[in-house]
């Protein structure tokens, strides 16, 4: 079986000219950067043998339910291309987005206004990727909620490479096998679930840096999720040397009375 490619991910914010990322703690409906690391800094992302590609989620897009244009705009990782996580509602934010610096554009299923903005999305570029978020084992998209569908629609339309994210480690096994299965590309995240079904995916989206909190993610525990990666102060080359304040915490824009992690 061939080994997936592991694509690292962030939850990032622009302070001052500086794109900032660092642990995640969701707590009381708010998502934030608990230990804010200028992202220039991170070794992991700058000592590649050839040039890396980082998936980076807009913080305060997600938490506002809105587009930032400005993000893509300052969105820069030397020796990276930049797979943007945006909330993007119309095709126009689409467009807005690749002006800026994202080399691809993840697009949240669910917050488009209709499946047929997808082919108007596929005709501007073929570096969108639709991102297909699922809770309870199904997507947030009230159009479609089974899984499998949402993604035979959108190869329906041409594409062939589309991101699953699992927020809540509730996707079976059985549905990750039948998407592993051939029907396209796919990028598999699931923060708070490893499996040998999820895996196998032809991509792996991982968290360069631990959720530092998952009791709202999860609803049901108290105890930190186990990192998937080294400790993160091993990532940045001066750990002890003076990084910018806590970032106030934003909003989330998810319900308060949900438990998980939303795109």
């Amino acid at each position: 079986m061939t080994t997936p490619d592991k694509v690292p991910l962030i939850y990032g914010t622009i302070y001052g000219d500086r794109l900032i990322c660092g642990p995640t703690s969701v707590s009381n409906g708010k998502l934030s950067i608990t230990e804010p690391i200028p992202v220039s800094t991170i070794d992991a992302l700058k000592t590649r043998e050839k040039r890396g590609k980082v998936i980076v989620a807009d913080i305060e897009s997600l938490n506002g339910n809105r587009f930032v244009p400005g993000f893509a705009d300052r969105c820069r990782i030397s020796g990276n291309d930049i797979w943007l996580i945006e909330t993007v509602h119309t095709v126009d934010d689409v467009f807005d987005a690749f002006i800026g610096n994202a080399d691809k554009m993840i697009v949240p299923f669910h917050t488009m206004k209709s499946e047929k903005a997808f082919a108007e999305i596929l005709n501007i570029s073929e570096d969108c990727i639709p991102l297909i978020t699922c809770r309870d084992g199904k997507t947030m998209s009230r159009r479609t909620p089974e899984i499998i569908g949402a993604v035979r629609n959108l190869t329906d339309i041409g594409y062939r490479s589309i991101m699953v994210a699992d927020t809540d480690g509730n996707v079976p096994d059985g549905i990750w096998d039948i998407l592993n299965n051939g029907i396209c590309e796919i990028t598999a995240y699931s923060p708070l679930r490893r499996s040998d079904a999820v895996t196998n995916a032809d991509r792996v989206a991982l968290d360069l840096f631990p959720f530092t909190s998952t009791s709202y993610l999860q609803g049901r525990s108290q105890n930190p999720l186990p990192s998937m990666q080294p400790d993160p102060r091993s990532y940045h080359r001066s750990w002890r040397s003076p990084v910018p304040p806590p970032i106030p915490s934003l909003r989330c824009w998810t319900s308060i009375s949900s438990r998980t992690l939303h795109f």
